[in-house]
């Protein structure tokens, strides 16, 4: 279901999607990329509110095991948290259960890893509207490309509930009328809470993540190699390339994405070929061979076992 924007300033829309590109691009000004790392047909939802200022609230959930990758617009602050309890997912190099926050300044680069059943909620504001809502409160917002960890789990639980009642009645309002909220009084709750969440990241909590450990940098330089190369990489030369073991490369991926370095080479393959179809009009064989599959026998199989419909099927969309 998409509702239409209210004519007071707030923006309400739902939906439900079985496309996983259709979906990363709902959080509009973010250039999301997703990848899909388990098996199976995607299906996923997507709750946008919006108010003024760059004030939003934004909640999905997916069924699928997926990497997300994108970086916070100029001019926002960002606040990424999970929604209740549910299976930890993963920022960057650290785990990310519920009970923690994530505060993300204009240009942070954004490396998420959801598992199914996450419910993920981005709150964002515009800087100016966060500075003017810390009058009152001493904080400190994150500077450009900054990302800080908020790690209060009373506070982020306040925070679920907060979001929550604002849903409800933002959906409610956008079903009945203007009387439960309007895109005013949207705006300021946001900017409250933001200002509220912002506090919390200052001294006697730790504000900044954890520098990487070596098996986290080990694999963000393979996964780099893997995305720059995908035509001919292969884990001989990714070992070559990182000067690595293949024991120390295993440990690397699985302790990052849970699986082997040639599984993972395999589904990001598998992904781009994906998205090719949808953007190319070339062949599925030329498709397949600028992504290192030379197998076409094998690809259909794979295909259909990796997103539920043959490549000729995602083409016709």
């Amino acid at each position: 279901m998409s509702l239409e924007p209210d004519p007071a300033g707030l923006t309400v829309l739902r939906d439900r999607f079985a496309d996983i590109d259709r979906q990363a691009a709902q959080l509009s000004g973010y250039d999301q990329i997703y990848r899909q790392l388990s098996r199976g047909a995607f299906a996923g939802s997507f709750t946008t509110v919006e108010g003024g200022q760059g004030a939003g609230i934004y909640v999905e959930t997916v069924n699928q095991v997926i990497e997300q990758f994108s970086s916070v617009p100029e001019g926002q602050t960002s606040l990424v948290f999970l929604c209740g309890e549910q299976p930890a997912a993963r920022f960057g190099a650290q785990a990310f259960a519920p009970g923690t926050a994530m505060l993300l300044g204009a240009g942070a680069e954004v490396n998420f890893q959801s598992a199914p059943g996450t419910h993920v909620c981005v709150m964002t504001l515009g800087d100016e509207a966060l500075r003017q809502a810390g009058d009152a409160i001493p904080l400190r917002p994150p500077a450009r490309g900054e990302t800080r960890l908020i790690d209060n789990p009373a506070a982020t639980g306040r925070l679920v509930q907060t979001v929550s009642t604002l849903l409800q009645c933002a959906l409610l309002a956008a079903g009945v009328g203007t009387d439960v909220i309007d895109g005013d009084g949207f705006t300021a709750e946001v900017a409250a809470l933001m200002a509220a969440m912002t506090g919390l990241a200052g001294p006697g909590l730790a504000d900044r993540l954890p520098s990487l450990d070596r098996r986290a940098a080990l694999f963000r330089q393979a996964r780099d190699t893997i995305h720059d190369a995908l035509d001919t990489v292969s884990v001989p030369r990714l070992q070559k390339r990182l000067n690595v073991s293949r024991r120390t490369l295993e440990y690397a991926f699985q302790d990052a994405v849970g699986m082997s370095p040639h599984a993972y080479i395999s589904v990001v393959r598998l992904d781009a070929v994906r998205r090719a179809l949808k953007s190319s009009s070339d062949s599925i064989g030329d498709i397949a061979a600028r992504h290192g599959i030379w197998h076409l026998g094998r690809l259909a199989g794979q295909f259909r076992e990796a997103f539920g419909m043959l490549p000729s099927e995602m083409r016709r969309g």
